[in-house]
């Protein structure tokens, strides 16, 4: 069943958004800052990483969402919701009330009423681009009064499974390459955040995961493959070491850790003091 949003009123609109998905893309072309000075190989290269990892997380949405806590649901929704702050112009109220009750458990009962209230303002403020993103609010607040435990009235459920088309339609609406990768690591981590769900308690916990995540990308990568592999490469490791900082571990016991990833899991790596200065990246997170 999809979802009852407020694009519902055009029932193609779903289809459309995610026919407009695949041709959108060709934009990121366009977006690529260092096309000129990397060359066109480099361009399509990683315009077809990014092509062949959002069908895949596309067609994986149903896995994607149910291999998620209950608990956890509402917090890695609205974290993806999240990704979209810095492109809103003005992030509208009923939005921000949102963020306000998912980020405390006991209030996620209060989430039927307040999607009633972003409901309520979808239909009436007809001018909001894009309308994409406000069905993605409604998703966010369906899933979070699921998670509630109240038994009364609860919505389909199926409603998160479809966040992830959701996400990537809107995403396609601002074209913006930073803004596709961050869709793309909330999409991805959230097969990995079940190890640590005792310690995914609001938004922020879940900033904090990512961004482990993304060092060991960008920064650690001892395998030199950021810009020719799939982004989730490392995410087997970030569950752990999200642990250790949690568990209050030391510059030298991170340091430690990735050493011992790539002396026994991986089977390559750089020096020590390469992995101190990834360690302290992380720690100072």
């Amino acid at each position: 069943m999809r979802p009852s949003l407020r694009a519902s009123t055009n029932p193609a609109l779903s289809l459309a958004l995610q026919s407009k998905s695949r041709a959108n893309s060709f934009a990121c072309l366009g977006t690529l800052q260092n096309r000129k000075l990397r060359g066109d190989s480099f361009v399509r290269r990683h315009f077809m990483k990014y092509i062949v990892l959002k069908e895949s997380l596309e067609n994986a949405k149903e896995e994607i969402f149910e291999s998620l806590p209950n608990r956890i649901r509402p917090i890695w929704a609205s974290f993806i919701l999240t990704r979209f702050s810095k492109f809103i112009g003005e992030i509208p109220d009923v939005v921000q009330e949102l963020f306000e009750i998912v980020n405390h458990e006991k209030e996620w009962f209060r989430a039927k009423k307040q999607f009633e209230t972003i409901r309520s303002f979808n239909l009436r403020t007809t001018n909001f681009q894009p309308n994409s993103y406000m069905g993605l609010a409604e998703l966010v607040a369906k899933i979070t009064y699921n998670a509630s435990g109240n038994v009364v009235g609860p919505f389909d459920r199926d409603s998160g499974s479809w966040i992830t088309t959701f996400a990537f339609s809107t995403a396609n609406y601002f074209s913006k390459d930073v803004l596709d990768y961050e869709i793309i690591v909330g999409l991805s981590i959230a097969r990995k955040i079940g190890a640590v769900s005792k310690d995914i308690k609001r938004i922020y916990d879940l900033l904090e995961f990512k961004s482990i995540d993304d060092v060991l990308w960008l920064d650690w990568d001892p395998l030199g493959v950021n810009d020719t592999e799939h982004r989730d490469e490392y995410q087997d490791y970030t569950a752990k070491i999200f642990n250790l900082k949690r568990n209050g571990a030391t510059i030298l016991q991170i340091t430690n850790h990735l050493l011992d990833i790539e002396l026994n899991s991986i089977g390559v790596g750089r020096d020590r003091d390469f992995s101190e200065k990834v360690a302290g990246k992380i720690f100072r997170i």
